[in-house]
């Protein structure tokens, strides 16, 4: 949900797989996804359920942190689609989606790398600097993870007397509670010396 809904998907969460066949059902999703281990009815039974209650078309895909799950006769008998490995990557569950979904990805072809000025202008005493602020906000609004992590690693590096600010943030952005850190990074920037809203 932390990486899909700052893209533009609605999620629909289920606590088991009686709940997540149930939601399936109610308002049949664009795709599925279930760890292969959940309450009452595992990830394979219960793709097998969402099977034989008619939903045929919809793209399954099944989460699992035992990489030995992803066996092809596994995925046919329950007619899943693909396998996604857990801890999973951005990246990896992106391609599944763009794959299943036909979906085409709209992005910016150039992105604007933040470059940390020579000598960093002088700020209060833990603040990050306006511009790296803003290239924080535009990474956020994107929900470009990767391009917040870097961001943050440089900002770590070059501004080492904000490091507890730097530290909150990342700790937002592991929860990825997007919400909060575009907030805090709002409050901040709205803070910053020289800068009007």
């Amino acid at each position: 949900a932390g990486m899909l809904m700052p893209l533009g998907f609605t999620i629909r969460e289920a606590a088991s797989g009686r709940e997540a066949l149930e939601s399936a059902l109610a308002e049949p999703p664009d795709a599925v996804l279930l760890d292969v281990s959940m309450d009452d009815m595992d990830g394979w039974q219960t793709a097998r359920q969402i099977r034989a209650a008619g939903l045929a078309e919809v793209p399954i895909i099944m989460v699992s942190a035992n990489a030995f799950e992803n066996r092809p006769e596994k995925l046919a008998a329950a007619g899943c689609q693909s396998f996604v490995d857990k801890p999973v990557i951005e990246s990896a569950l992106l391609d599944e989606l763009q794959r299943h979904l036909q979906i085409e990805w709209l992005a910016e072809l150039e992105m604007p790398i933040w470059a940390p000025p020579e000598a960093p202008p002088a700020t209060a005493q833990g603040a990050l600097p306006p511009e790296l602020l803003g290239e924080l906000i535009r990474l956020t609004r994107l929900g470009h993870l990767k391009g917040l992590r870097d961001a943050l690693d440089d900002a770590l590096r070059h501004h080492p007397v904000c490091e507890a600010e730097v530290t909150q943030l990342g700790m937002l952005l592991a929860r990825f509670d997007l919400d909060a850190l575009l907030d805090r990074l709002s409050a901040s920037l709205q803070q910053a010396p020289g800068v009007s809203t």
